[in-house]
């Protein structure tokens, strides 16, 4: 099975996008972010539907662009259920992902817990939710994520790599998928690069593993919904 007709070009297109355009842009409007909320606090409003509604675009692109594979064989790109035999690991993993999330929130009640997760979010400070309305469309935000990017940077960048490198097996797109999934929140800087890198390598695996991409789609979106539990409600305003 290989890419035919219009598939190649716009595939070939998508993947420049998100291995050098969304970088780069993820870095200006980051910054773009941060100098705005110093005259206009209501920005990360219009901040946050962009982000939403761009990530939906490029799922709608993916989807064109390899419609004729996947509307026979979904699974290509993991819109599929996971395979039999891999559900007690993968709920084993969920409940662990879970677990995970609550000890987070019981530590960031402590002192010493809100210092190191303010250090730990400095990076990207200036992206979270400070508002109860904007805590309601982080959401949303935040479901979108999990469901867009694992589309994106799992399921279209390993079956990209796959059909460019026919011979690289499994281990290479998965890594460089990765990669790309880290660089993608350079903006985060180093530490956000690394971090997010091996959380893509840990959610690739789980796709690999599964043959579905409805796990990692589920613990990515709670991994972005934590920010609404472990950061202290009393620090957030009205409006």
């Amino acid at each position: 099975m290989r890419l035919t007709g219009y598939m190649p070009v716009i595939s070939h297109l998508l993947f420049f996008y998100l291995v050098v355009v969304e970088p780069v842009t993820g870095i200006l409007q980051y910054r773009k972010l941060v100098e705005r909320l110093k005259v206009d606090p209501g920005f990360k409003i219009p901040f946050y539907l962009r982000t939403i509604i761009l990530e939906w675009v490029l799922v709608v692109v993916t989807i064109a662009a390899l419609a004729p594979l996947i509307l026979n064989l979904p699974g290509l790109i993991g819109l599929q259920l996971p395979k039999a035999g891999s559900t007690l690991l993968l709920l084993g993993l969920l409940t662990v992902a879970i677990i995970g999330i609550i000890a987070m929130v019981i530590l960031a009640r402590s002192a010493k817990g809100q210092e190191a997760l303010a250090s730990s979010e400095e990076s990207a400070l200036a992206l979270l939710p400070n508002t109860r309305r904007e805590r309601r469309i982080w959401v949303a935000l935040s479901i979108t994520a999990g469901v867009c990017e694992e589309l994106l940077y799992r399921g279209f960048v390993i079956l990209y790599l796959s059909f460019m490198i026919p011979s690289a097996g499994v281990a290479l797109p998965l890594l460089v998928s990765s990669i790309i999934f880290g660089v993608a929140h350079a903006y985060q800087g180093c530490r956000g690069i690394i971090a997010t890198g091996l959380l893509g390598a840990g959610l690739g695996g789980l796709y690999v593993f599964s043959g579905s991409l409805i796990p990692s789609m589920l613990i990515h979106a709670l991994v972005d919904l934590r920010v609404l539990w472990v950061r202290r409600p009393k620090v957030l305003q009205e409006t």
